[in-house]
């Protein structure tokens, strides 16, 4: 049996305002009980441990020291560029952005460092590496990784703009 559109069976127009009323009413009460009236404290929250200090020292023999464990090739394939550029555009960032350097954090623990910051950010954008792949590697999460790709890429754009980000002029061709 087919309904037809606007009828009402049974029901005048009060009675259908009275329904809407009384729907609205319920859906607003639901609603207000969904909030929490009085603040709980958080007694306990989950802390990882990654020791990121031995993840940076690892890091940094592997990519950077005297003795380094990757050489001129395998650090080209691994980020997508050479030590050299490497270094540079790290430098230039650190200038851009503050937060690139490395600091205390509220514990009085070592930050990470900046090296270990591009790594994981050239890793992301030039191997198309999810953070979720490299988090054991740097012991770092991935929302911490995500920001550093933002403040990366928000460097990048105001450092080096004015250089790459024009017209190609008489000197470059």
């Amino acid at each position: 049996m087919r309904m037809k559109a606007g009828a009402n069976y049974g029901m005048d127009d009060s009675d259908n305002d009275d329904a809407v009323v009384l729907a609205y009413q319920q859906i607003v009460h639901n609603a207000h009980d969904l909030y929490q009236t009085v603040p709980i404290q958080v007694t306990s929250r989950e802390i990882v441990h990654r020791n990121r200090v031995a993840a940076d020292t690892r890091i940094m023999q592997d990519h950077f020291n005297f003795n380094f464990v990757y050489g001129k090739k395998r650090f080209h394939c691994r980020f997508g560029m050479y030590r050299p550029i490497f270094l540079r555009i790290l430098r230039k960032i650190i200038e851009m952005d503050p937060e690139f350097e490395q600091r205390l954090n509220g514990a009085g623990i070592m930050g990470h460092s900046p090296h270990m910051k591009m790594i994981v950010v050239m890793k992301c954008l030039c191997k198309a590496v999810p953070p979720d792949n490299i988090e054991d590697y740097t012991a770092m999460g991935a929302p911490t990784i995500y920001r550093y790709l933002k403040r990366f890429l928000d460097a990048l754009m105001f450092g080096f703009n004015d250089r790459y980000m024009r017209r190609p002029s008489q000197d470059d061709t």
